[in-house]
């Protein structure tokens, strides 16, 4: 196949595959990462600040995330487009496109097989786990951090200086874009090691990458005071069955790209022997093809890269948002894509025609359940139905969808999401809130005060919980408990910056004096 024709049809099937994802809007947590701060990224100071600050530590709670190159991607649009939801979204179609022409080049450069190259690269477009990453406009720094890390293997590949110091560079930007990006220095290691030949080039390189490293370490550490994540890790028994049945569902969201979900829940994985053994032999079979000296080079790149890759995802280290997502399997996908590549190059060999076709066949039954993927991330609402569908226990999912009916004025609707969320976990303060709400609102102020006192028994209650229990107390004539509740949300706010906390705490203070009275 020309390389013209295999880079137009790559650039066609990702641009006509995402073309939908264009009249989307701003879905999750795209509220916290770009609408929320839309006055941060006014201020003049607002890019020395991202360089210098967690991802959504400005006007919220920190978090163990710098990903700073993502976020100024977000100020430049906002000052450049302002808050149409439809450019972002062509932007993160066009980073999914270079991506694919990207992985197309390089494995046409590391191994001159242009059929090679082209089944790979067409697998890695339509993955339908790759939708969630492509359609989110958050999920951009995942993107970014695939294309500046392609990029880099590409520039090295080229063996001179001047290019060795460039994809440096290349892998900087990957860092800064999401902590992934780390990999790429341990798969060029173990790829040298285990190769026969080695070039001086080498050395430069593992060196570089090793001060690369180091340097944004120290920059991360600076600027949020930690290296890894701060969730608190489960036993140890727990962790390693969590290990493992992360482990088989990344092999199994890989190879059978089915109930994608964007939040699985650790209840939802489970555990058992079975699924703990299939994980365990389908890694050690990328270990086999990366360790055996007989493996072709296509087959070890690819083992190699898919081992590194799920490396983040492995839940080695706790992932505070959820234990598996489509979106963790971004990077880790083009290794398992080089190694279906490699297959059909095989089969090419033999029965070429029967190859030609199975590669169409299952690109197109890939990319029409991708298609499908797309449409659930075009709201809110229709993305946490998707959730609840896929995983019917995901009171996570239940309690966005109940806010959702909220905002729309639905409030039956929100009421059985909320009342089934308290079921599954009786212990999720943010739906006892929201009932709360939803029972003041009318005029069961009794009820509010049963959800927003079992909010309130809660560590993880939310802000507000105190102030709205002291307004419902006070409504109810109970002037001593609403007092005590006023005080207690003013001690737990803690001169809060978010603008909704500061206003409740004006109020606080003035309904105090008036009780002191």
């Amino acid at each position: 196949m020309k390389r013209l024709s295999a880079l137009l049809l790559l650039l066609g099937t990702s641009l006509l595959l995402y073309a939908g994802t264009l009249r989307g809007g701003f879905v999750w947590d795209d509220e916290g990462l770009i609408l929320r701060k839309a006055a941060f990224f006014r201020e003049p100071g607002a890019a020395a600040r991202i360089l210098t600050s967690p991802d959504m530590g400005l006007y919220d709670k920190p978090t163990p995330y710098y990903r700073p190159l993502a976020t100024l991607s977000f100020l430049a649009d906002q000052r450049l487009w302002g808050l149409r939801p439809s450019i972002y979204h062509a932007e993160s179609v066009l980073l999914h496109a270079a991506a694919c022409v990207l992985l197309y080049l390089l494995l046409l450069s590391a191994f001159g097989d242009p059929l090679l190259a082209f089944f790979s690269a067409l697998l890695f477009a339509v993955h339908p786990v790759n939708a969630e990453t492509v359609s989110a406009v958050f999920l951009r720094n995942g993107l970014l951090c695939g294309v500046w890390m392609l990029a880099a293997l590409l520039a090295l590949h080229r063996r001179t200086r001047a290019w060795t110091l460039a994809s440096l560079s290349l892998y900087a930007l990957a860092l800064l874009s999401k902590e992934p990006g780390a990999v790429l220095p341990l798969f060029l290691l173990s790829f040298i090691l285990l190769e026969e030949r080695r070039l001086p080039e080498d050395r430069l390189a593992c060196a570089g990458f090793a001060a690369v490293t180091a340097a944004y370490l120290l920059l991360r550490w600076n600027a949020i005071g930690v290296l890894f994540t701060t969730q608190p890790a489960p036993p140890a028994g727990e962790r390693w069955t969590l290990v493992l049945s992360a482990l088989a569902e990344n092999f199994r969201l890989a190879v059978f790209p089915l109930r994608l979900n964007a939040m699985v829940t650790p209840q939802a994985l489970g555990f058992s022997a079975a699924k703990a053994a299939a994980g365990l032999a389908a890694l050690a079979a990328l270990l086999a093809l990366a360790l055996r000296r007989e493996t072709p080079r296509p087959l070890r790149a690819g083992a190699l890269w898919a081992l590194w890759g799920l490396l983040p995802a492995a839940n080695l280290v706790p992932i505070p948002s959820a234990p598996v997502a489509d979106r963790y399997l971004y990077l880790p996908l083009m290794g398992f894509a080089l190694l279906a590549g490699w297959g059909l190059r095989r089969l090419h060999d033999r029965k070429a025609a029967l190859a030609t076709a199975a590669a169409f066949l299952l690109a197109a039954a890939l990319g029409a359940r991708a298609f499908e993927r797309t449409r659930h991330w075009r709201s809110n609402t229709s993305l946490f139905q998707s959730m609840i569908e896929s995983d019917p226990g995901n009171h996570r999912a239940r309690y966005n969808l109940g806010m959702e009916h909220m905002e729309a004025g639905r409030l039956d609707l929100a009421a059985k999401e909320w009342l089934e969320c308290v079921r599954l976990e009786p212990s999720f303060s943010n739906a006892h809130n929201a009932l709360g709400n939803l029972r003041a609102i009318g005029g069961d102020y009794p009820g509010a005060k049963r959800h927003y006192q079992k909010a309130l028994e809660q560590a993880s209650m939310d802000a507000l919980t105190p102030y709205n229990l002291a307004v419902v107390c006070d409504l109810l004539g109970e002037r001593g408990e609403a007092a005590r509740n006023y005080r207690l949300f003013l001690e737990k706010s803690g001169g809060s910056p978010e603008p909704r906390i500061q206003e409740k705490a004006q109020a606080a203070r003035a309904r105090l004096a008036e009780l002191s009275d």
